[in-house]
Parts: structure tokens; C-alpha cells; sequence
């Protein structure tokens, strides 16, 4: 488009030139016709008048025709060469005039050049040389008039050399301008081909840039929420630390306990061994019992004594039960809660989630080896409560005195019987209290376990977060840095 403008105002300047000159010639030509016509006036050569009038109306007429009625200035030059000289030339033929138009046609070379078109003068100058010929050829010359058309010829072959060459140079200076120009225009059509072009490029790489800059804040927001849910996945790694450690006490304490209780057993199994070896020896000696009374009197009481404490060995055996069933409820609730954050934590979270399940299912282990101690220890409160009735009423028979051996014996009996039951309990309870004290050995090391691992999770949780925030950081840099280039594409294209 802009190509064609400049061709637009070239051909209009041209025009405007061509116009400016014609307006010359006319008036130059007018001018020398009104003084022409001012000296055959004067000189009272009336016959020239409509000739030189005539001339003047013809002239007058092209230049508005062409100049401002058809507006096509580029045709009157050559018309307002021809008809002069037509005019001119006929004015030899008609006044058999001589010297006198020699300075018109000289005049007329001159007019023919002022458009400095070759064609033009070519046949301004022939037309020219050929009235100078008539001119000559029609004069009945002396040696001086000879002489001076001589010299006349000279002048205007030289002078329309000068104007050849003249025309010639400005005809090679207007194709350098041309071609300039046209490699101007060219050059200038590539540089609007370039600056459409980047303007393109650089719409493209702003759109570009638009979308990189709404990924980025999604980004940015999107790692904004996964730092808050890593930092509460943090948050509770740390508290399941802590309960864990508290889960780890309660389990060592539990194995003190049970160590204890394995002891008490151990001495309760051994007394029952004794008191069962007394009561067959008392059985054997049962013609002594008179004497030997006052001996079973206290051997009952030592009994007593020893049945009291294991009512409180039991007593605070079922005390240590509650304690294990409330660390395996505990146990197997942040089983649950450390399922639940291991889900939470997608992949990182999967080895979380296999010790999580293994403190379940020792969870559930204790709490049912709980519930089998409990079972047990119903069995030997009531074997207990039994094993004293049978001794209070032992203490009756030794304190009424021996209403009858049968009756001893049968009460013997009964009391090995019971002994023998309470010795078999006791194995039991032995056996359930060592499966219970391995146990609570390996959920102690689980726990310990467990622990490292959420303290190392934790610390890998505090890792990412760091280098989350420095992605953040980095991005919130680009972020900025797109929007700065996106500022400044948009200038370029402005």
C-alpha cells in the first residue's frame, strides 16, 4: 500500500513538473509573441499581424485543451514545438523573410529543450535545422550574410549539442534517481515485509507469553497448596511421632510389667508345686494329722498369705490387661490415622502405609492375646475364690478338729485336685505372659521403627517444602521476567 502511494506521489510530482513547464513555455513562447506582434505593429507591417495573432490564439487554445480541459499535460510540449515552428517555417515561404528568424528559430532550440525530454528535442532541433536550411536556401545571400549564417549554424549545432548532452546527462541522472528509487521502494517493501513479520512474531511470542505467564500462576498456586497440605502432612508425621514415642513407652512399661508377671507366676507356680507335695505328704500322714495339725495350721496360713498375694498379683494383672488394651485401642487408632496420612501422601506416603498396617495387625494380635489373659485370669479368679473357700473351710475342719478322716481326706483330695488345676492355669498364664512379653518386644521395636521412619519422613517433608519454596521463588522471578518482556514486545509493536 505504501509502495503504491510513493508511486502515486512520484507520478504526481512528474506531472506537476511537466505542468510547471508548460506553464513556462506558454508564457515564455506568449511573451515573445506579443513582443513580435508589438514590432510588426509598430513597424506598421500589418500582413505579419495575422500571422503572429493567429499563432498566438492557436497556442493559447492548446495549452488550455491539453493543460486544463483533457488535463493531459504531457501531450502540449510536443504540440507547442510543432506548431511554432510550422508557423515559423511557413512565414519563409509566405513573407520571404531571412535573417530576421534566426533568432526565433534559436529561441525555439531552446524552448524544445526546457522539458530536457529527447524526443522532444530531436525534433525541435531537426525542425529547427531544417527552417535555418529554408531560410537559407530562399535568401539571395552576399559574403557577409553568407558568413553569418555560417556562424549561425555553428552556434546552433554547438548550442544543441550542449543541450544533447545536457538532456542526456539528466536523462542518465532520472534512471540512477529511477533506479534508486525503485531500489528504495524495494528496500522499503522488505523492511514492511520485516516489520509485518515481527510484528507477527512478536504477537505470537506475546500470546505466547500470555499463556506461559497464566501457567506459571496456576503453577505458583498449585504449589502454594501442595507446600500448605505438605506442611500439615507434616504437622501430623510429627504428632504421630510424638505418639509413637508415647506408644513405645507404654509398651516398655507393659514389658516391665509382664516381666513381673512372669515372675509372680514363676513363684506362684513354684508355691503350687509345694503346697501339692504338702498336701500329698499330709494325706499320707493322715494318722499324724493330730500332731502334725498345728504344722498345716500354718502351712494353710502361709497359704493364705500366699493366695492373698496372688489375688493381688491377679488384681494387678487385670490392672496391666487394661493398660494393654488401651495402648492396642490407642495403637491400632493411629494404625488408622497413619493409614489415612499415608493416603493423603499419595506415593511418598507407600512404605508409611506398610508399617502402619503391621502396627495394625499387631494391634489386633495384642488385643486378642489380651482378651485370652483376661479369659484366663476370669478362670483363675474364680479358681482362686474357690481355692480359699476350700482353705477357709480346711481352716474350719483344723478348727473344729478332725471330725473325721474322711472328711480330711475328701477335703485333701479336693485341695490336690484344685492345685493341680491352679498349677495348670499357672502354666498357662506363664505361657501367655511369655508370648505376650515377645510380643510386646517386637511391637516396641516396630514402634521404634515406625518412629524413624516418620522422623525421616518428616524431614523429607521439611525438604520438599524448601525446595518448593525455591521453585516458587524461581517462578515468581520468571513470572516477573515474562511480564517485563511481555511490557516491552508490546512497546515494539506500538
Amino acid at each position: 500500500m505504501e509502495n503504491r502511494q510513493e508511486f502515486t506521489s512520484i507520478n504526481e510530482m512528474n506531472k506537476r513538473d511537466i505542468r510547471k513547464k508548460n506553464l513556462l513555455m506558454f508564457i515564455t513562447f506568449s511573451l515573445s509573441l506579443v513582443v513580435a506582434l508589438g514590432k510588426v505593429i509598430s513597424s506598421s507591417d500589418y500582413d505579419k499581424v495575422w500571422l503572429y495573432g493567429s499563432e498566438l490564439i492557436l497556442f493559447s487554445f492548446l495549452f488550455i485543451l491539453f493543460q486544463v480541459v483533457f488535463k493531459k499535460a504531457e501531450l502540449f510540449p510536443i504540440t507547442s514545438i510543432i506548431v511554432p515552428y510550422g508557423f515559423t517555417i511557413a512565414s519563409i515561404f509566405i513573407f520571404e523573410t531571412g535573417l530576421d528568424l534566426i533568432p526565433m528559430f534559436l529561441f525555439l532550440m531552446l524552448i524544445s529543450g526546457i522539458h530536457l525530454k529527447r524526443s522532444i528535442f530531436i525534433v525541435g532541433y531537426v525542425l529547427g535545422a531544417i527552417g535555418l536550411f529554408l531560410s537559407y536556401s530562399t535568401m539571395s545571400l552576399d559574403d557577409s550574410t553568407r558568413s553569418l549564417y555560417i556562424v549561425t549554424f555553428l552556434v546552433y549545432l554547438l548550442s544543441g549539442v550542449v543541450l544533447g548532452v545536457m538532456i542526456y546527462l539528466n536523462r542518465k541522472q532520472n534512471e540512477s534517481l529511477q533506479h534508486l528509487m525503485e531500489q528504495t521502494l524495494a528496500e522499503a517493501a522488505t523492511q514492511e515485509e520485516r516489520r509485518i513479520q515481527l510484528t507477527t512474531d512478536v504477537t505470537n511470542i506475546l500470546d505466547n507469553l500470555s499463556t506461559v505467564n497464566a501457567q506459571v500462576q496456576t503453577g505458583l498456586s498449585s504449589q502454594e497448596e501442595m507446600r500448605i497440605a505438605i506442611n500439615e502432612v507434616a504437622t501430623g508425621s510429627q504428632t504421630q511421632s510424638e505418639q509413637i514415642s508415647d506408644i513405645a513407652d507404654h509398651a516398655k512399661s507393659t514389658k516391665n510389667s509382664m516381666n513381673k508377671l512372669f515372675e509372680v507366676s514363676s513363684s506362684l507356680g513354684e508355691n503350687a508345686t509345694s503346697a501339692k507335695g504338702m498336701v500329698s505328704e499330709s494325706e499320707e500322714k493322715m494318722t499324724s494329722l493330730t500332731v502334725d495339725m498345728n504344722s498345716l495350721a500354718a502351712i494353710l496360713r502361709d497359704m493364705n498369705a500366699s493366695f492373698k498375694e496372688l489375688t493381688e498379683t491377679i488384681q494387678e494383672t487385670n490392672s496391666f490387661t487394661g493398660k494393654i488394651k488401651e495402648i492396642t485401642d490407642q495403637t491400632n487408632l493411629l494404625a488408622l490415622n497413619a493409614s489415612i496420612e499415608a493416603a493423603r501422601a499419595g506415593e511418598a506416603g507407600r512404605g508409611f502405609a506398610v508399617v502402619a498396617e503391621e502396627i495394625r495387625k499387631l494391634a489386633e494380635m495384642s488385643s486378642l492375646t489380651t482378651d485370652r489373659i483376661n479369659e484366663n485370669l476370669l478362670k483363675l479368679n474364680q479358681n482362686n475364690e474357690e481355692a480359699l473357700e476350700k482353705m477357709s473351710t480346711s481352716t474350719e475342719y483344723i478348727e473344729k478338729g478332725q471330725e473325721s478322716t474322711r472328711a480330711v481326706s475328701t477335703a485333701f483330695g479336693n485341695t490336690v485336685a484344685v492345685f493341680e488345676n491352679l498349677s495348670s492355669h499357672v502354666q498357662t498364664l506363664l505361657s501367655l505372659a511369655e508370648q505376650v512379653n515377645g510380643e510386646t518386644v517386637s511391637v516396641e521395636a516396630s514402634t521404634n521403627e515406625l518412629a524413624a521412619i516418620i522422623e525421616q519422613s518428616t524431614a523429607s517433608l521439611e525438604e520438599m517444602t524448601a525446595t518448593i519454596e525455591t521453585l516458587t521463588n524461581d517462578q515468581q522471578s520468571i513470572a516477573h521476567l515474562m511480564g517485563e518482556t511481555s511490557r516491552r514486545a508490546e512497546s515494539i509493536i506500538t
